[in-house]
C-alpha cells in the first residue's frame, strides 16, 4: 500500500503516518524528518535548507531543495515500495515530482478548523529523536526530567524540544501556505477520486481508528486498547478509494 497523508499544520500527519505505517508493515516517510536530518548533519543541502527555513519560517520550501530529498530516497539501493508518506505532497509540482518516482494509491487530506488548531498547535514540544510533536499534557515528569509519554513517540530518553518563542507566527505562516496552495490543490483533485478527506477535529487517539477504516483496515483492538473511545467528534468524508490511473 502507498498512502500519502497531507493536511493543515497541527493535524498530526506525522503521528498518524507513523502509526499507520506500523500497522501496515510499511515504511514511514516523513519529509519533515528528512529535512531535520539534513539540517542536523549540516550537509550542503542541509545548510541551504536551514538558510531557507530561517529566512522564510513556515513557508513552503522551494522545489529545488525538496526534490533532492525524494531523489535520494527513491534513488537509493532500497527505495520504499510500501509506504506511508507524511506531509507530502503539498502542491501540484511536488505531486508531479513524486509521481516520477512512484505511484500513490491514496492521498488522505486531514482537514480541521483553523481556530481549533490555533489553540493547541503552537504550544507543542517536539521529540529530538523522531520529531514527533507532543502536547504539554502528553509529557510526564520522570526521574527529574520531562519526557514524552505518548504512544506514537519513539521512547527517547531525551528531553523534548520546547516550542519556539515565535511558534505562533510560524504556525500562521504554515497555515497561510496551506490555505493558499495545499488546500486548493487537494480540493481540485477530489473529483478525480485521488483525494479522500478526513476531518481531524480531535487528537490522534480518536482519529487513528477512523484512519484505519479509511484505508480498509479493521481497527486493531490491541493496538488501540489505551485509546479513548470518545471519538464522536471526528467525522469522515471520502470519495472513491482511488482513481483508475492510480492503482493500489
Amino acid at each position: 500500500m502507498r498512502v500519502a497523508l497531507v493536511g493543515a499544520p497541527g493535524t498530526d500527519a506525522c503521528t498518524l503516518g507513523r502509526l499507520l505505517a506500523s500497522r501496515l508493515g510499511a515504511q514511514h516517510v516523513s519529509v519533515r524528518r528528512l529535512i531535520d536530518l539534513e539540517v542536523t548533519h549540516q550537509t550542503a543541502l542541509g545548510v541551504e535548507l536551514a538558510s531557507q527555513l530561517a529566512a522564510r519560517p513556515g513557508a513552503l520550501l522551494p522545489m529545488r531543495l525538496v526534490a533532492p530529498l525524494l531523489d535520494q530516497l527513491w534513488g537509493g539501493s532500497r527505495p520504499p515500495t510500501s509506504f506511508v508518506l507524511s506531509g507530502y505532497p503539498r502542491d501540484a509540482q511536488q505531486w508531479r515530482h513524486l509521481r516520477r518516482h512512484t505511484d500513490v494509491s491514496q492521498v488522505i487530506h486531514l482537514r480541521s478548523d483553523a481556530d481549533l488548531l490555533r489553540t493547541s498547535a503552537p504550544l507543542r514540544c517536539s521529540c529530538p529523536a523522531c520529531s514527533a510533536r507532543l502536547y504539554p499534557d502528553e509529557l510526564v515528569l520522570r526521574d527529574g526530567r520531562v519526557l514524552p509519554a505518548v504512544l506514537e513517540c519513539c521512547g527517547s530518553a531525551r528531553e523534548p524540544i520546547p516550542p519556539r518563542t515565535d511558534a505562533a507566527a510560524i504556525f500562521e505562516a504554515r497555515l497561510a501556505a496551506y490555505e493558499a496552495t495545499t488546500r486548493p490543490w487537494l480540493d481540485s483533485q477530489r473529483e478525480s477520486g485521488l483525494v479522500q478527506e478526513m476531518f481531524a477535529d480531535v487528537r490522534w487517539p480518536q482519529l487513528f481508528p477512523i484512519l484505519e477504516r479509511l484505508v480498509g483496515l479493521a481497527p486493531n483492538a490491541s493496538a488501540t486498547a489505551s485509546i479513548s473511545d470518545s471519538g464522536a467528534g471526528a467525522s469522515l468524508r471520502s470519495s472513491a478509494t482511488h482513481s483508475s490511473d492510480h492503482p493500489s
